[in-house]
């Protein structure tokens, strides 16, 4: 995927509408991992780091999410 792609997909994920287009996959993970062979740049609670190597893991029950009930 092109990186311009990237920021576009971006600004659609942010209106929720991402998921219509052809090349973009949803998948549900408790652990997801990243290997690459040039180092990338991962943003983690306002940290940057470099890796090669990042492993995600999802804690049941770690996040609460608020929000307006459904009218």
């Amino acid at each position: 995927v092109p990186r311009i792609s990237i920021a576009y997909y971006l600004s659609e994920l942010v209106r929720n509408r991402v998921l219509r287009y052809k090349n973009v996959r949803f998948y549900r993970a408790r652990k997801v991992e990243f290997h690459s062979k040039e180092p990338i740049f991962f943003q983690s609670d306002g940290e940057i780091f470099e890796l090669n190597k990042a492993i995600i893991k999802i804690l049941p029950k770690a996040i609460n999410v608020i929000c307006e009930e459904a009218q």
